[in-house]
């Protein structure tokens, strides 16, 4: 059947029972899938097998239409993060935020994603750690696009990177850092999947994470390797925003 079909089925039953389940198709623990691995545990087969993991800075984070992010002064900013925030927390999350994004602009902040993927990326990476796994490779997909008067990245906008075809997605446009990004992104999977390793000739190391040190590969119209920097941001994050799946 098409997926629509079998998407529409879905979601009538998760009304007819009343919201229970998330309204999207994922695996289930069964007899062949050991369930989650961050709860269950890893197969053999994935202890020895080197991964990628990573997630886009908004995923499903964007501004309020109101929001105009090129107009706004700092102080306008500010007052932004402290509406969503309040006054307590405002100046310490937005130091973090620009210690862990110093490129940014500070509006950015209510975008920055604390409660979908980049902390199941943390948590994936350090139970695969723990595990003794093969090497596990993070990234986290930063730029800004031209969209919406300035749209943080958000989810899947990296895949057209990764496979090389920004030229079919017209929203991919970063201007002249496209194609430096795009080869980067493309060659380094393409090494990955050649040799297990996502490195390439010319370019900057992308160490594996260790117990010591989250590397993480921040890919952007310019690319560089940062350790552990979003992490307290995240946590304080956590405490405040939180993401459901459930639709309303």
């Amino acid at each position: 059947m098409s997926h629509r079909e079998l998407a529409e089925a879905y979601l009538k039953a998760h009304h007819e029972l009343g919201g229970k389940g998330l309204p999207y198709i994922g695996p289930i623990k069964n007899q062949d899938y050991l369930g989650d691995p961050v709860v269950y545990g890893f197969s053999e087969q994935a202890k020895k097998t080197p991964i990628i993991v990573g997630s886009v800075f908004a995923e499903f984070f964007t501004l309020p239409a109101s929001i105009q992010r090129y107009a706004l002064t700092d102080e306008e900013m500010r007052a932004e993060v402290e509406a969503e925030f309040g006054s307590a927390k405002k100046d310490r999350l937005i130091d973090l935020f620009q210690q862990a994004f110093p490129e940014k602009k500070i509006i950015d902040l209510l975008t920055y994603d604390c409660g979908a993927a980049r902390g199941a990326a943390k948590e994936f990476i350090q139970a695969r750690i723990k595990a003794g796994c093969a090497e596990t490779y993070n990234y986290f997909f930063t730029p800004v696009f031209g969209i919406n008067e300035g749209q943080t990245a958000l989810h899947s906008s990296d895949i057209p990177f990764i496979f090389h075809n920004t030229d079919k997605v017209p929203s991919s446009d970063l201007g002249s850092a496209t194609t430096l990004l795009e080869n980067e992104m493309s060659g380094r999977f393409i090494a990955f999947a050649k040799t297990g390793k996502p490195q390439l000739e010319k370019g900057i190391e992308w160490p594996a994470c260790t117990a010591e040190k989250e590397a993480t590969m921040v890919f952007d119209c310019s690319t560089a390797v940062k350790y552990d920097f979003d992490t307290e941001l995240l946590e304080e994050m956590r405490k405040l925003k939180t993401f459901s799946f459930e639709l309303s």
